[in-house]
């Protein structure tokens, strides 16, 4: 997703526990666990502090560290983040017929459709993921930590820069961007994509640029 960033960061992208299918499969508690994870991994690597980009359920755990380390987070860029709103409905709406279909024949066209929410555009790598998490019928994800609050985020104040997607599957963008002003009123960038959750090549391109103009200030 955010490949480009390495022409100019030092890019660390960790693996969460917690998800299925991956390195480690025991998740943390969602009261700080997450943001302890990710603490103790950049005292693992010497890092006292740095910025971080958080992508979805990622955005929970950056807010999770900010939470519970303000000073060590420089600036956030948080992508159609968890950690901040809840929409229950609209993923429901959106999945549950997919679901119960692709549960029912468990073939590509129904996993096509089931994926079709998410990211309009196919992405191979990332829907080999899905189906082999998907084919033992386990869910791709665990339930974030948060939403967070203004108290729990008031001692931050770093940069933050959102970007929110027209069609997610998860979030409202208006109802995230609400919440999000709320909480973080260091919230400098907003970016709006005209797509889904998971952007298709032309959205990342414009993603990237402008990740790397609001990352430009942190140092390297």
């Amino acid at each position: 997703m955010l490949w480009p960033l390495t022409g100019a960061f030092r890019l660390i992208s960790p693996d969460i526990p917690g998800q299925a299918g991956l390195s480690a499969e025991v998740p943390p508690d969602r009261d700080g666990g997450y943001g302890r994870w990710l603490l103790s991994m950049l005292d693992g690597l010497g890092i006292e502090r740095c910025a971080m980009v958080g992508i979805s359920f990622g955005g929970a755990v950056v807010l999770d560290a900010i939470r519970l380390a303000p000073l060590r987070v420089e600036r956030a860029s948080l992508i159609v983040p968890a950690g901040l709103e809840i929409s229950l409905w609209r993923t429901l709406k959106a999945t549950l017929r997919p679901w119960l279909s692709y549960r029912w024949h468990r073939d590509d066209p129904h996993f096509a459709a089931l994926m079709k929410p998410l990211m309009a555009e196919p992405w191979p790598e990332l829907c080999q993921f899905y189906q082999a998490v998907l084919s033992d019928l386990h869910p791709p994800v665990r339930v974030p930590p948060g939403p967070f609050s203004a108290a729990e985020l008031r001692h931050f104040d770093g940069a933050v820069q959102l970007v929110l997607a027209r069609h997610d599957l998860y979030f409202e963008p208006e109802a995230l961007e609400a919440a999000a002003r709320e909480a973080l009123p260091k919230l400098s960038d907003i970016l709006l994509l005209d797509d889904s959750h998971i952007p298709g090549r032309n959205s990342r391109r414009e993603l990237h640029q402008r990740v790397l103009a609001f990352l430009a200030d942190s140092g390297r």
